[in-house]
């Protein structure tokens, strides 16, 4: 059946002598529908209901009807209201499929005959010769007095499940939208809807939100695996008065893309730009529900959607491919506001550290797209408050932004002087932020502010808000806080990665509009696939390979000749850090770097909840020996909501003896040989964690927990390193802490490959395998040849080598070679058959000429430097060369000494990691490539095509390529964690031939014959 067009009248009368006026509506029914006739009157009144039948509107063809005006029987009377009363008319229309009915209701004339008993029971009649005041009506249809005035998560949806397309025989694919369009035979259920793998389960989670749908989608078509494409949902609103409806406002979530409309028309889309068709696939693929907001101020848009009386949602949801795993949407809430629509305006303006103290980088969100332009200019050029002609302007182009409407803006402001006040502006379009204004820091000396987990949304949202904004007051106004450069972050800047409510509580603070701020990646900043951190800050020499999660990865920056090194731990990885770190030290080797400052979220050295978690601990046992190595000074973090401040550490060993500190109360030391490592308490007050009594942290010089949220002031100077906690409350100090220098520490920056030796060993082999081998050599089956290949572990510029293959100790020769952040290869550079060393630093290659050596006897530059570079001997001739590949092209040397390339192929795939070898013992050497477990084998050097395929391994696994059993032949080894597993032939799937345990996990580790 067609559905009743909403009929709501509202009308109030004047009564007077001769009431004449009236009020109409339409309503177009196809049966009969039952309405109501509200009225409110000052005075006895009746109502008479009339109804027009309007032939023009008939969808048959029957020209020569005419209209008619009819008396509309009531189903009941009480058309006599008391004085100052309601009184009520219920009423059918029976209607005519087609047609559209014109219901007029009016009061009668105010001269009647009113009938009515005495106190004592006598009916007594009289005449009412004049009426005053005002009469109000309202018509109101069956159905809308059923439909609901918003959506709620209890909301019933009809819906279509089938696989097939509701607008099939319609012209336009969008007719099943439309009010007209009939459901009655589609499903109906309210709440969530969606399956996966064919059932009700959980499709994953987001901060507290589960994503387990309450009512089951038809996942699959017939053949019980294709996905069907698309599922189609309808429902109801009631507006009262779409005039005054100012914005259309709710919430969604949807796997994979979704389309809203209300009465046909589009007023949100969620990853549906490519949907063209109602049975499509198409949208994210995201591993989870993706949230999404509707925010409509469009005035042409709501008018052209939104009408008085019921309005017809829907909304399609489309599957991302024929082979997904899941389905799902749920529209939590979807209102129709009348409050007034504040003026567009950016939003969530943040400022992040530059490369260095001469930069500075903005963020901010617009809700319009294209390009927006950051003008910065000195604040003395300031034109009555105005920005000069002369400001500098960086335009660029918005992105999408995970808040509905809105584009997240990027750009870095460059060459800033020190000392200086800027005044800056954004502007979109007609869009023009205010003019505000931020400051550099002076040169040398410098202090910045450090705060832990605000975590806005962990409690109440308004509360945590509320104790952010007071801790970030104090930074801007106690003089304790006086002249800090900027503010770091140990993480957990929102409750939830995605949530865009809490982003907007912890950026738009007056505070954040003047000071930079350097973030870190907290667990719950990434705990979501579709995390809005990068959308939020923008984030100077990030790393595109080391650290990496949904929200981001590692990153460095330089201030004024200190290194602070960002890292991302919620990737676990120990080995991508310390690459990571090591990029870092050596690209910033010639910046006179006085202090290593390292902050990462997860702490590894705390006193509450988190302290005694495995991964916590083991983060611990693998990231001090790296700290430690690389000459890092302190280690800031947060995570555990508590604070804790160490004893100077020693490696894992805290050092408590106090005549290694400058007093007794361990306030202060001078010249140590460790590292410190402090954690922050909560800086919003948002949650708390309780010291862990039951454990003996004897790492801990200071803990403290009192349920107070603390900021700390962080003072650095070439030869001092002080950090002080406040209580936000009333300032009074939590800790203070000292580290002094009275003589420069050595620069830890690594070695040079021409034999300078500021990072020495002498050679002895304590630390280089203390993870023994869990294996023995009794599954060896083959005499392992003196030419065979061996294995080599590196940490920092110092090599370990073994002797033989089963070694798990280094039993060969150990040597310090070029600088911990070099690549290394190794081949036989001259052709005696013994392969030595070579580090590569941009496009240059510094080789050893023996395996002893500390200095280079030669050097070449060959290829760019951010090409791949690959050994062999790829002509045959005894000597290995390089080559280097861009994408899936490969430039082959013939010469070790050449600087262009003598031939090039082009082999696999840009994607594919590549090895090399000499794989059948016939010529030299080939490629191979690997793709997961497979690894595609090359027979000749021009050959595109692989002969030989063979799976090894997990897809997990390190490859290593190496001449085992010294047959002339190489073969494959995976290694996990510290051990080793060799294939005995080309063709073996099995990884039991042989097997060795050698060095550290985070160690890098080289293959060659080394004697």
């Amino acid at each position: 059946m067609a559905k009743a067009v909403s009929m709501v009248l509202a009308l109030t009368m004047a009564l007077g002598l001769c009431m004449t006026s009236a009020f109409a509506d339409v309503v177009t029914a196809a049966a009969d529908e039952n309405f109501t006739v509200t009225f409110v009157t000052d005075e006895h009144v009746t109502v008479d209901i009339y109804y027009t039948k309007d032939a023009s509107k008939n969808n048959t063809e029957n020209p020569d009807e005419t209209n008619v005006t009819s008396a509309i029987a009531r189903e009941s009377e009480t058309g006599e209201a008391d004085v100052s009363g309601t009184g009520q008319v219920n009423f059918r229309v029976n209607a005519e499929d087609g047609y559209e009915y014109t219901v007029t209701a009016e009061p009668e004339s105010n001269y009647k005959n009113l009938k009515g008993k005495d106190d004592t029971g006598v009916e007594d009649v009289w005449r009412v010769s004049k009426m005053t005041g005002d009469v109000t009506v309202t018509i109101t249809s069956e159905a809308e007095a059923a439909a609901p005035s918003e959506i709620d998560e209890t909301t019933v949806w009809s819906y279509l499940d089938d696989g097939t397309d509701p607008a099939e025989g319609y012209e336009a694919r969008t007719a099943w939208t439309l009010d007209s369009y009939d459901v009655s035979s589609w499903n109906s259920a309210a709440g969530s809807f969606g399956a996966k793998n064919g059932a009700i389960a959980s499709l994953g989670t987001s901060g507290s939100t589960d994503y387990t749908p309450d009512n089951l989608l038809t996942q699959y078509k017939e053949d019980g695996s294709t996905d069907i494409e698309a599922y189609f949902f309808h429902t109801q609103v009631y507006v009262e008065d779409a005039s005054a409806v100012t914005q259309i406002l709710g919430s969604i979530a949807c796997d994979d893309a979704a389309t809203v409309y209300i009465n046909g028309v589009k007023i949100a889309g969620f990853d549906d730009d490519d949907i063209t068709e109602n049975l499509q696939y198409g949208g994210s693929n995201a591993g989870t529900p993706k949230p999404g907001d509707i925010n409509v101020a469009d005035a042409s848009v709501i008018s052209a959607a939104v009408k008085t009386g019921i309005n017809e949602v829907a909304v399609e949801i489309h599957q991302g491919r024929a082979s997904s795993s899941d389905i799902y949407f749920a529209m939590p809430y979807l209102v129709f506001s009348t409050d007034e629509v504040v003026a567009d305006e950016q939003t969530d303006i943040s400022i992040s550290m530059g490369s260095d103290e001469t930069e500075r980088n903005f963020t901010w969100y617009a809700p319009v797209s294209g390009d927006g332009t950051l003008y910065v200019a000195k604040e003395s050029d300031l034109e009555n408050g105005v920005m000069p002609s002369t400001a500098t302007a960086y335009t660029v182009t918005g992105t999408q932004a995970g808040k509905t409407g809105y584009y997240s803006y990027q750009t870095t402001a460059a060459d800033l002087e020190s000392d200086t006040s800027y005044a800056y502006q954004v502007v979109n379009g007609d869009i023009v932020s205010d003019v505000m204004t931020f400051t550099t820091g002076t040169e040398g000396d410098f202090s910045f502010a450090f705060v832990g987990d605000p975590q806005i949304g962990a409690g109440s949202t308004d509360t945590d808000i509320e104790g952010w904004a007071n801790t970030l007051n104090v930074i801007a106004t106690e003089e304790e806080f006086e002249d800090v450069d900027f503010m770091l972050s140990a993480g957990d800047q929102v409750q939830t990665g995605n949530n865009e409510e809490q982003y907007d509580g912890y950026l738009n603070h007056d505070t954040l509009l003047s000071l930079a701020v350097a973030t870190v990646i907290g667990n719950h900043d990434t705990n979501a696939t579709d995390a809005a951190y990068s959308e939020h800050f923008n984030i100077t020499n990030e790393s595109e390979e080391y650290g990496t999660t949904s929200a981001g990865s590692d990153y460095y920056y330089v201030y004024n000749n200190v290194l602070f090194m960002v890292l991302n731990s919620n990737n676990t990885s120990t080995a991508e850090h310390q690459a990571f770190m090591e990029q870092a030290i050596a690209e910033t080797a010639d910046q006179d770097i006085s202090w290593k400052i390292v902050t990462f979220h997860h702490s590894i050295y705390s006193v509450a909840s988190h302290a005694v978690e495995e991964a916590i601990l083991n983060r611990r046992q693998e990231m001090v020996p790296v700290f430690e190595e690389l000459g890092i000074d302190v280690v800031l973090m947060g995570h555990d909501h508590v604070y804790c401040r160490t004893y100077i550490m020693d490696g894992l060993n805290e050092v408590t003896d106090t005549s290694e500190y400058d007093d007794d109360s361990y306030s202060s030391i001078t010249d140590p040989d460790g590292i410190l490592y402090v954690t922050a308490n909560s800086a919003s007050g948002s949650k708390y964690y309780s010291i862990q009594t039951s454990y003996e942290f004897s790492y801990a010089a200071v803990m403290n927990q009192e349920n107070v949220p603390n900021v700390s002031r962080v003072d650095v100077t070439d030869d001092s390193f002080t950090i002080t906690t406040y209580r936000t409350t009333d300032m009074s100090v939590v800790d203070s802490f000292t580290i002094n220098r009275t003589s420069e520490d050595e620069d830890n920056q690594g070695d040079d490959a021409d034999g300078s030796t500021d990072d020495n060993t002498d050679g002895s082999t304590d630390n280089n395998t203390d993870n023994n081998s869990d294996s023995s050599t009794g599954n060896q089956t083959d005499t392992v040849e003196t030419k065979a290949d061996t294995l080599a572990v590196r940490r920092g510029n110092a090599f370990y080598f073994q002797n033989s293959l089963y070694d798990v100790t280094a039993s060969g020769n150990t040597v310090n070679y070029g600088k911990s952040a070099d690549e290394v290869l190794t081949g036989d550079w001259d052709g005696d058959g013994v392969d030595t060393l070579c580090v590569r630093r941009g496009n240059t290659f510094c080789f050893q000429k023996n395996s002893g050596d500390t200095t280079a006897y030669m050097t070449v530059s060959y290829g760019k430097a951010a090409d791949q570079v690959l050994v062999g001997d790829w002509d045959n001739d005894g000597c290995d060369e390089l080559c280097v590949r861009r994408g899936n092209t490969f430039y082959f040397q013939s010469e070790i000494t050449d600087t262009k390339h003598a031939s090039q192929v082009s082999y696999g795939k840009a994607a594919d990691e590549v090895l090399s070898g000499n794989w059948d013992a016939e010529g030299g050497d080939t490629l191979c490539v690997r793709r997961g477990n497979a690894f595609y084998f090359q027979k000749n050097l021009t050959d595109v095509k692989a002969y030989s395929v063979v799976n090894y391994g997990k897809a997990s696994d390190e490859a290593l390529a190496g001449d085992w059993n010294g047959d002339g032949c190489d073969t494959l080894a995976v290694r996990r964690g510290n051990a080793v597993l060799f294939q005995k032939s080309l063709t073996d799937t099995s990884d039991t031939y042989g097997r060795v345990s050698y060095g550290k996990t985070t160690d890098d580790i080289c293959v060659g014959v080394w004697q």
